[in-house]
């Protein structure tokens, strides 16, 4: 019955973010070793206990970006919280000394 809701579907897009060498992002997750916690990898049930129906319009969001998908680190955020939260990328000329 949840297979095809919204919150099933972040749930699902999170592990793949961080599991999958073939989804467009795991570099950005998996590749830098964020991973989803033992609760939640292998039970959208459990998922569902910790976070709840994904409300409209909202995804899930790691308070720490460099954190893990875990129920301490996770919320449901809008699309402004998410870009306020991204890591911020540095040019080479701002990280050069002198």
């Amino acid at each position: 019955k949840h297979k095809e809701s919204p919150t099933h579907i972040s749930w699902r897009s999170m592990k793949q973010r961080c599991y999958s060498i073939n989804a467009i992002d795991y570099k950005d997750y998996g590749g830098r070793g964020i991973i989803v916690c033992d609760r939640w990898k292998d039970s959208f049930q459990n998922f569902l206990e910790d976070m709840g129906v994904r409300p409209e319009g909202m995804t899930i969001d790691r308070v720490d970006c460099d954190g893990n998908y875990e129920p301490s680190n996770c919320r449901w955020g809008t699309p402004k919280q998410q870009s306020n939260n991204q890591r911020r990328f540095k040019s080479r000329k701002e990280n050069s000394v002198g």
